[in-house]
């Protein structure tokens, strides 16, 4: 059995109908969501949640401990580990600007 797949072109990420399709679906949408009642009062809302230190699940590896946190107000996690210590050591952290 054969299945078509209309979307599979949104694959290529570079090509530029793939970039004008997601540039118009930002657009509809922004024209939508920016107008929603209340929506000052949910964007702070989340802020107020992403204001906390947060910590993924403890693995081990070897004699090594890895964990993920999330610090206040960043949108992405750092990865710590110490070998034979649950300790934070940064390994990379990456911080983005917010939209709107």
């Amino acid at each position: 059995m054969s299945v078509t797949d209309p979307y599979r072109w949104l694959e290529d990420q570079d090509s530029p109908r793939t970039r004008q399709w997601i540039e118009e679906q930002t657009q509809y949408a922004r024209e939508y969501l920016d107008h929603l009642p209340g929506r000052q009062k949910i964007r702070e809302r989340i802020r107020e949640f992403l204001a906390v230190e947060t910590y993924d699940s403890l693995q081990k590896a070897g004699n090594r401990y890895f964990f993920r946190k999330r610090l206040p107000d960043h949108l992405t996690k750092i990865r710590g580990g110490k070998r034979g210590q649950i300790r934070p050591m940064i390994w990379f952290c990456f911080s983005f600007q917010r939209h709107g």
